[in-house]
């Protein structure tokens, strides 16, 4: 008759380094050893239940060089995809970083939840008010268990 039961995390989990694998390695073997099961231990509940797992298309979009005052650039366009099972929740969406201010949200179909499967689309126009190099970010903060915070590079060049 096993001494106790244990369990395994119920969401997807990163380990940081291997030095973390090695102990939670360790401590299953641990476990197993003693007589112990392998969980759910009873009253737990049935298993893992579904989530949203936001995705984006894209990492980073680049502009290249762009005209000062020349009007938004033709945008680009980020999508939005929920991977996971249960409908996904965006909590807010925002542009940030030292040049946030010469890039612009044109289009966004605007869903606060994703449907499994489903996706929302996000378009950017650039449109440097000086010369140089920019960068921002656009920041999406959803209820995705492990990406609560998710970003899309925004890069281009303000030129004459």
């Amino acid at each position: 008759m096993p001494s106790a039961c244990f369990g395994l995390p119920k969401t997807k989990t990163e380990f940081q380094n291997a030095r973390e694998v090695e102990v939670a390695q360790a401590a299953v073997a641990a476990h197993l050893a003693h007589g112990d099961t392998l969980g759910p231990c009873e009253g737990e509940g049935e298993g893992e239940q579904p989530v949203g797992d936001i995705n984006l298309s894209v990492d980073n979009l680049n502009y290249g060089p762009y005209p000062v005052s020349g009007g938004h650039s033709a945008y680009q366009s980020v999508f939005v995809q929920n991977l996971g099972a249960a409908d996904l929740a965006i909590l807010a969406r925002f542009l940030e970083g030292p040049d946030s201010s010469e890039f612009h949200i044109i289009y966004d179909t605007g869903q606060s939840s994703i449907a499994p499967e489903g996706q929302r689309v996000i378009s950017i126009g650039f449109d440097p008010a000086t010369e140089g190099d920019k960068q921002a970010y656009l920041t999406l903060v959803s209820d995705d268990p492990d990406e609560h915070e998710v970003s899309v590079s925004l890069v281009g060049k303000g030129i004459q």
